[in-house]
């Protein structure tokens, strides 16, 4: 079998047409399904929420997870700093100013002391993470 991801962006949209048909705000989904908003907040910019956060959203949706799921080779693999940054933002005890200046300060120091990325390397500057 094919090895299959996670696709978070297509979670999130699923999440924001359910919110708007039930013409809901944010704050009222985080409370719904008792997930701290910061982590919905997060999940916009394409960070997957941990799993107790992912299974109570899902629950909310009316989903299985197996809807989105994809074959890995639709996904690029992320860079570290992506990676690293992600890990932060499922910390719940970050607020989103927080992960905010977690953020500003980890993409400053990485681009203080990286090499430049090869030729082939992403298309997309490290400000966008």
């Amino acid at each position: 079998m094919a090895r299959r991801r996670f696709d978070a962006q297509a979670f999130w949209r699923s999440l924001d047409a359910a919110r708007a048909a039930r013409q809901i705000t944010w704050g009222t989904v985080a409370a719904e399904v008792d997930v701290p908003a910061p982590v919905i907040s997060r999940m916009k910019h394409g960070h997957s929420p941990a799993a107790d956060s992912l299974l109570a959203l899902l629950g909310w949706l009316g989903a299985c997870p197996e809807v989105f799921l994809v074959p890995a080779s639709h996904i690029r693999d992320q860079e570290p700093i992506v990676t690293a940054l992600a890990a932060f933002a499922s910390d719940d005890r970050l607020t989103e100013e927080g992960m905010n200046t977690l953020r500003t300060v980890l993409l400053a120091t990485y681009e203080a002391v990286a090499l430049p990325a090869p030729a082939s390397g992403p298309d997309q500057p490290l400000a966008h993470v």
